[in-house]
């Protein structure tokens, strides 16, 4: 371990505490280990620079008078890393002037592994309880905590409660915020149990007082102090002496950390310190959380007032999240919707049509955009543009996918080419474009087919045009259902259809523009003819390749297949 690497040591907070704290590498090889950090408190201590003692071995400070002291130093160290635990019972020694007490820590980093030790003096005040040693292990654990503010904030007050009560050896512990013009016990530990949701006034409470100054306060004797009002709550709830520290960050305050016994006298200076420390923290706590909550309900609100319906389903194809207006157009309320899985919302033959595209975004991980039209009871069949947008891991698994919908009928009437019902050119114009720059970005592969009847002048000549129009209806239903799901059949103008197909090379393309030729070619279509298409197919190969050329590509080999003698398939 190299200082460097001791980045994720709490600095911040070890330089705050009274007790002095030397930390080295994991080297019991003589000379032994190696000093990499100390704190203020041991500089002061020792009187001398962490600059002046790094590198250097711990012996130097925490030398006994005995000769062999290095050396049964070493070996103490040494089975420590054999037992995987620090030494039992404390080291006593000298440092500077004055004689202290030490506590020797393994110390590991966050994946586990043993990387150095933790000297750590356990000096108290005669009138604390505060077991200095436990320094490293309670500065760690309420780090961890602060680097996980999406736990939720009822635990997190506990457990700043629980580490408080401990390090001050108090009889209880309680977090008080505010709520109008009283102070709340939001959460308890110890002798408070039982306690919580208990109220003091603002005015006329030590917790108030500590509250609205920004003040520490360590009474000694609650009878004594003018600070805790005569005939209040102190003595019902065992409260004789106490520190109250204030839940302070930057310039917002959320309350106080309070600590209590039922003795006077029971704490000092050390147990103040180490309460601000941890309050300190539950104020960190709580200012992300907060700011979390906020931005939540920002974005919550936000969600809310989009025109589309909105879901995050997870890879149990379980709702996580869903937006008011996806609430609405099912019926249930959001609570009702949480947690349950989308077949039970949306029903069993709504489900089996989307299925094959959820199963697509689970696993594959990419994004799937479709069409449907549906018909409500009651209403006028409506189209629905469904996007579902894959949420991934930092291993690339995929979470979920965000399901976005919107009701598309006006906009697709104008894009919708009234005779065949598909997308009309200018509508297949724009959604070409886009999944062109979808293919370049992610290098993927697209190809084009056009297609055109094959003397498509003489049946409106012989048969008339409404023999024509029945035609190029059935044709377009033949079209859509050989086509796959992600593919895009559009009506390009006249008798010519025009087909995208993403994630296809010309092989793939070729191949299916060929399918749907045999097929149209063995099929009767109205007055009981065969009618016969020819195909021009292109591949998108050229990054640069704009939708324009590609389309004159795929023009110049349908020119091919007319010249060939129709019904066939001709590559550019």
């Amino acid at each position: 371990m190299t200082e460097a690497s001791l980045h994720w040591l709490p600095r911040d907070l070890l330089d705050r505490i009274p007790a002095a704290v030397l930390v080295t590498d994991a080297r019991v090889e003589p000379p032994g280990p190696r000093i990499l950090y100390a704190n203020p408190a041991w500089e002061k201590m020792s009187g001398c620079t962490l600059a002046e003692v790094v590198g250097q071995t711990p012996s130097m400070v925490l030398e006994r008078p005995q000769a062999d002291a290095r050396t049964v130093s070493l070996d103490r160290l040494r089975g420590c890393l054999e037992k995987e635990h620090g030494p039992d019972g404390a080291d006593n020694g000298h440092c500077g002037s004055g004689t202290s007490a030490w506590s020797i820590e393994l110390l590991h980093e966050p994946k586990g592994s043993v990387v150095g030790f933790g000297f750590v003096e356990r000096g108290i005040e005669p009138t604390g309880h505060t077991d200095v040693a436990n320094a490293l292990d309670v500065i760690r654990e309420l780090q961890h905590l602060l680097d996980h503010t999406q736990l939720d904030l009822k635990t997190a007050r506990q457990q700043v409660a629980y580490a408080a009560m401990r390090l001050a050896g108090a009889e209880a512990a309680v977090v008080e915020e505010p709520d109008g013009e009283e102070m709340v016990y939001r959460a308890v530990a110890g002798c408070a149990d039982g306690l919580e949701n208990l109220r003091l006034p603002m005015y006329g409470s030590a917790s108030g007082y500590c509250h609205s100054s920004c003040e520490s306060l360590l009474i000694a004797d609650t009878l004594t102090d003018e600070r805790v009002p005569l005939g209040g709550k102190a003595a019902d709830v065992g409260f004789r002496s106490g520190i109250l520290t204030p839940l302070v960050h930057g310039d917002r305050r959320f309350g106080v950390l309070k600590v209590f016994s039922g003795v006077p006298d029971s704490f000092g200076r050390t147990e103040g310190e180490f309460l601000d420390i941890l309050a300190g923290l539950l104020a960190a706590v709580l200012y992300r959380a907060r700011s979390y909550e906020s931005e939540a309900e920002r974005r919550r609100h936000l969600v809310d007032a989009l025109p589309m319906l909105v879901a995050y389903v997870d890879s149990n194809r379980c709702y996580r999240e869903v937006n008011a207006a996806y609430a609405d157009w099912f019926g249930h309320p959001i609570g009702e919707i949480i947690g349950r899985p989308v077949r039970e919302i949306v029903g069993e033959s709504a489900y089996e049509r989307i299925r094959p595209h959820i199963d697509h975004v689970l696993n594959t991980g990419e994004s799937v955009s479709y069409e449907e039209t549906i018909t409500l009871p009651g209403d006028s069949p409506r189209v629905l543009s469904v996007d579902y947008a894959p949420n991934l891991h930092a291993d690339g698994a995929v979470a979920g996918f965000y399901a976005l919908v919107r009701d598309v009928t006006k906009a697709s009437a104008a894009d919708t080419d009234h005779l065949t019902q598909l997308p009309n050119r200018k509508r297949f114009e724009e959604e070409a474009q886009r999944q062109l720059e979808v293919s370049r970005r992610h290098g993927r592969t697209l190809s084009l087919i056009f297609a055109d009847v094959d003397h498509f002048k003489w049946w409106n000549d012989t048969l008339g045009h409404q023999t024509g129009d029945r035609i190029l209806e059935s044709i377009a239903t033949q079209l859509r259902d050989e086509a796959r799901n992600i593919d895009l059949v559009a009506r390009w103008g006249g008798e010519e259809f025009v087909i995208l197909a993403p994630e296809t090379d010309l092989n793939g393309a070729q191949a299916l523009a060929e399918r749907i030729r045999q097929r149209i070619a063995a099929t009767y279509q109205p007055e009981g003819e065969l009618v016969t298409l020819s195909f021009g197919v292109a591949e998108a190969q050229s990054e640069s390749l704009s939708l324009s050329n590609l389309m004159r590509a795929a023009d110049t080999a349908l020119y091919a297949a007319k010249t060939s003698g129709r019904n066939c398939v001709k590559t550019a």
